[in-house]
């Protein structure tokens, strides 16, 4: 479980809010949040994560390639080299999945995705959010967490 050591700080000492702490590497004082819930769940298929990004954002992992970190504004992340197997990559890199749509290219194709929060900040796709690819995305473990 890469992610729990993460979650149970997160729930043992909580979070700030990114407006109320702009980042500076040293303690502060600044007002803290606490997610009283975490759940940690492995395998989760792409209609159960459907019903739960519906309801709260869940944070996932991605294996970490180029074509991601490099994603601009209307482009859609369409995972790693199919030679490539998640196993095989050097790190996960974690993301916030916030929602989710259909959008549809020039030939009228219907295009689904996930619409993610990555933390490389606002010069990372657009302002900070893009969009994955669905289907491409489900390969692996998942994680959530819901703040109750």
């Amino acid at each position: 479980m890469l992610l729990k050591p993460v979650f149970d700080y997160i729930k043992f000492n909580g979070l700030s809010k990114e407006e109320d702490c702009p980042f500076h590497p040293k303690e502060s004082d600044n007002p803290v949040y606490v997610a009283e819930h975490f759940e940690v769940a492995d395998d989760v298929d792409e209609t159960q994560l459907l019903a739960r990004v519906a309801e709260h954002p869940v944070v996932g992992s991605i294996v970490s390639h180029p074509n991601f970190d490099e994603l601009k504004k209307g482009e859609y992340y369409e995972g790693v080299p199919i030679d490539l197997k998640p196993e095989d990559a050097e790190f996960l890199h974690c993301i916030l999945i916030i929602g989710y749509g259909t959008d549809y290219g020039p030939d009228g194709e219907a295009i689904q995705y996930w619409l993610v929060r990555n933390s490389d900040g606002e010069t990372w796709a657009d302002k900070g959010y893009g969009k994955i690819k669905r289907k491409i995305s489900m390969e692996g473990k998942k994680w959530d967490v819901e703040n109750k």
